[in-house]
């Protein structure tokens, strides 16, 4: 990713920018802000693969992302009281 844009109603990655809601992004928890950020870059990822995200593939991308932001985290030893939650809709 190339920047960093808060905006007030959209969250997510679009050619190279990374869009963050406000609230997350004056989050005090910069685990929040982190894992926001490793979920969205494993989209660009998914895109560069040729993947597109529709009404079919959204689920397994999101599943996808999260497993990726999951193993980052489980990697990084972050505990799961800095990410409450976090193995919600990744299994």
């Amino acid at each position: 990713m190339n920047k960093i844009v808060i905006n007030p109603s959209t969250e997510g990655a679009v050619n190279g920018t990374f869009y963050i809601l406000q609230r997350h992004a004056e989050n005090p928890n910069i685990d929040v802000l982190s894992s926001n950020l490793i979920h969205d870059s494993r989209h660009s990822e998914q895109f560069k693969r040729g993947l597109s995200y529709n009404e079919r593939t959204f689920i397994p991308m999101e599943m996808e992302a999260s497993q990726f932001t999951l193993s980052v985290i489980e990697t990084r030893r972050w505990s799961e009281s800095e990410n409450p939650g976090s193995k919600k809709g990744c299994r």
